[in-house]
């Protein structure tokens, strides 16, 4: 480890900035490290650890693009614990897998954690967060952890989180009935009652919103599910290149392949947001209370924004 002992910014230079480029390397951020100054790849790559980490006190990071004390602080914490894990002080993946949310299974956490120590900061961040919301059949829960709404994002354009209300879904169902059929308005309906605060997107929109969460795009930016899955904000990868962060999708659905053979989707409205199975896709049915098969992934996708 070195000492902090001043900010560093774009266009410096000095053994500093080389340390901190060879941290952000080690960490996927950055490429490579063959000089001591700070670049136009340093600052893509400093902004892109900022926007998924917090300081060693747990606040967001500012996303400015300069190495201060914090920031500094937090990526000598990341390098240092990774230097620990390489070392095989950290539990393999059979042991199951840290800092990972309770909603998820053990068998889904080894396999999931596992994947995700070979991918960079942002992946991790981003997969962690999309499992937050999902629904694991191996951790039983009466309601689904977020809602499948039509035309929803996770994230306001305000970067507010979107939850969703007994008025909202009424106000959906006279709008929009046919989302809200079969029994899914009075289940979304006790799901409210029973989590104020419970979130909702469609599948495009959970995609939406992290990218948004993130901000690996602008506040406003919205696209469909068939619209992500094309050239302008992905590119074609095969079924066996996927990493955790990619994108699978078939005609007018989107996923968020999270590792180990797993996906994050908001499904539909008898499932709101599931973990299901990369080769075995299954979802609860939470109207009719079992698990029922769906169909299977066409497209695979290799995000340009991480």
């Amino acid at each position: 480890m070195m000492t902090f002992t001043k900010n560093l910014r774009h266009m410096a230079t000095g053994a500093d900035v080389k340390h901190m480029k060879d941290a952000l390397v080690a960490l996927g951020y950055l490429q490579k490290s063959t000089h001591s100054l700070f670049g136009d790849d340093t600052l893509a790559a400093v902004r892109a650890y900022q926007r998924t980490h917090r300081d060693t006190e747990g606040r967001p990071l500012a996303v400015d693009g300069v190495i201060g004390r914090k920031t500094w602080a937090a990526i000598e914490r990341d390098r240092a614990a990774l230097d620990g894990e390489q070392a095989g002080e950290k539990p393999e993946p059979g042991e199951g897998a840290p800092d990972l949310p309770e909603n998820i299974g053990p068998a889904a956490a080894a396999a999931i954690g596992a994947a995700l120590r070979g991918v960079s900061g942002e992946r991790q961040a981003l997969v962690r967060r999309a499992l937050a919301f999902a629904y694991d059949p191996e951790v039983p829960a009466a309601y689904p952890h977020s809602l499948y709404i039509r035309g929803g994002n996770l994230y306001n354009t305000d970067l507010g989180i979107n939850t969703i209300t007994r008025a909202r879904i009424e106000a959906g169902a006279k709008r929009q009935p046919e989302y809200y059929s079969g029994g899914s308005r009075d289940m979304m309906l006790r799901a409210v009652e029973q989590r104020p605060g419970i979130t909702g997107a469609d599948c495009s929109g959970g995609i939406v919103g992290l990218l948004r969460h993130f901000r690996f795009t602008a506040p406003g930016f919205d696209a469909t599910a068939n619209s992500l899955c094309a050239n302008g904000h992905s590119a074609a990868i095969g079924r066996d290149d996927l990493r955790p962060g990619d994108w699978v999708g078939r005609d007018g659905h989107i996923g968020l392949y999270v590792g180990g053979g797993y996906v994050v989707e908001w499904m539909g409205k008898l499932y709101g947001c599931q973990l299901s199975k990369l080769d075995n896709r299954r979802g609860y049915d939470f109207v009719g209370r079992r698990m029922r098969g769906r169909g299977g992934w066409t497209k695979f996708r290799r995000p340009k924004y991480y």
